[in-house]
């Protein structure tokens, strides 16, 4: 039996439109407002399928209005065809009243982690909703990550840039992470704007692919950090569990790139940087010579058959377990942790013990995750090429895994776990 219409008078607010605003659908509730419109819950009159409408005022006089934005922005996408991936939002219909631009998409998950539903308790699963009930765990996180990088790569690959990274545009959809509200697409021309959300927008404002990437990064610091975007790069109060997993370390090490305040050093595009997150990954997950020799030795003798193979797979056992012995006959090395070192403003040297940490590529500069630190007390000194130098004093690295310092406040140390 079909499901009566839900009575909406009661709970409409007042800048709501009427039910009918919009042929073909009853918009039942308001489930986002933007800067700019509203997110209804609509639901098709003729077969009753739910749908989320955004809803943009026309009332708005001169070419640059948030209407006509939109609709410049809809054009774009509707004159690129290939503009379609998995992990991008499909607009489903876009149309115009003498009130309103509004366009059709499919409707996000439930938040509780069900299917969408009129229920009047129906909230939609965005990744800002998310984040407000903690950190994700570190497959979440990678996932996530990678979904979302792979929609802006596809963006990017097409022209495109989206110029409004935030947890509260990607959407869930069958769990999937997708990519939405496209009122601010443009092509990548790196033109200096103000479109946006400022607090995801790289301080030279200039919206172009690199400006997604950065915003990109923010966003993924905020899944495995659990801080606002406002405590970047900071790991407290999370760092030492953090700084022991090395998919996170990794993780750690692209965001620090992406969200750079220098273009020279962010990656030029989120598929530059997809790809050196998927290759820094695969490293860390590599298994060793000695395990990957047996696993290819045993997968052969159980497609052949041949006791040889089984047999060379117990010397390299054997051989294995005695170098294990004499490793752990040896002296014990020191401990290694990894260390976040943190600055403001950025673009400081770390110098450990008199000496300028480097890494492949040059000195190291805040903020950065330092790996292969020795566990115990070491003399920290930041030196900023325009504020001198700030002394943290001796920080002992097997009790606090981020140091950080401020020029006009003095030095502090991170947290101790």
């Amino acid at each position: 039996m079909d499901n009566p219409p839900l009575s909406t008078t009661a709970t409409l607010p007042a800048d709501a439109p009427p039910p009918d605003a919009i042929p073909d659908l009853l918009l039942i509730r308001r489930i986002g407002k933007g800067g700019f419109g509203q997110v209804w819950l609509a639901e098709n009159r003729t077969t009753g399928s739910l749908a989320a409408v955004k809803l943009v005022p026309l009332q708005t006089s001169g070419a640059a209005g948030p209407a006509i934005k939109e609709i410049q922005a809809l054009s774009r996408l509707e004159r690129n065809r290939s503009v379609r991936h998995p992990n991008l939002l499909v607009i489903r219909h876009v149309g115009k009243t003498p009130e309103y631009l509004y366009y059709t998409m499919d409707l996000a998950d439930d938040l509780r982690g069900e299917a969408a539903s009129r229920r009047e308790d129906y909230k939609p699963a965005t990744l800002g909703s998310r984040l407000r009930a903690g950190r994700l765990s570190v497959e979440r996180c990678l996932e996530y990550a990678q979904q979302l990088l792979a929609a802006l790569a596809h963006l990017h690959e097409q022209g495109l840039v989206h110029r409004d990274v935030k947890p509260e545009n990607c959407v869930f959809l069958d769990g999937v992470l997708k990519l939405a509200d496209f009122g601010l697409v443009t092509e990548a021309e790196g033109s200096i704007s103000l479109a946006g959300t400022l607090k995801y927008m790289p301080k030279d404002l200039k919206m172009d692919a690199q400006a997604d990437v950065y915003g990109a990064g923010l966003v993924i610091y905020e899944m495995y950090s659990g801080n606002f975007v406002d405590r970047f790069p900071s790991l407290v109060p999370n760092g030492e569990t953090l700084l022991n997993d090395p998919r996170l370390v990794a993780l750690n090490q692209v965001v620090l790139r992406a969200a750079d305040p220098s273009r020279d050093t962010r990656y030029a595009d989120a598929r530059q940087m997809l790809d050196d997150l998927q290759r820094v990954l695969a490293r860390r997950s590599k298994p060793s010579f000695l395990a990957r020799t047996v696993q290819e030795i045993a997968s052969y003798a159980r497609r052949t058959g041949r006791r040889f193979a089984m047999l060379a797979v117990g010397c390299l056992l054997s051989a294995g377990l005695l170098t294990a012995s004499l490793w752990l006959l040896r002296p014990a090395p020191p401990a290694t942790v990894d260390v976040n070192f943190v600055t403001e403003p950025f673009g400081a040297q770390v110098f450990l013990d008199g000496s300028r940490l480097e890494s492949g590529n040059g000195p190291y500069l805040t903020p950065c995750t330092v790996p292969g630190l020795t566990a115990e007390s070491h003399r920290v000194v930041f030196r900023h090429p325009d504020m001198g130098d700030v002394e943290a004093g001796e920080v002992d690295f097997a009790r606090v895994r981020e140091v950080s310092a401020r020029w006009n406040r003095g030095p502090r140390s991170g947290f101790k776990p």
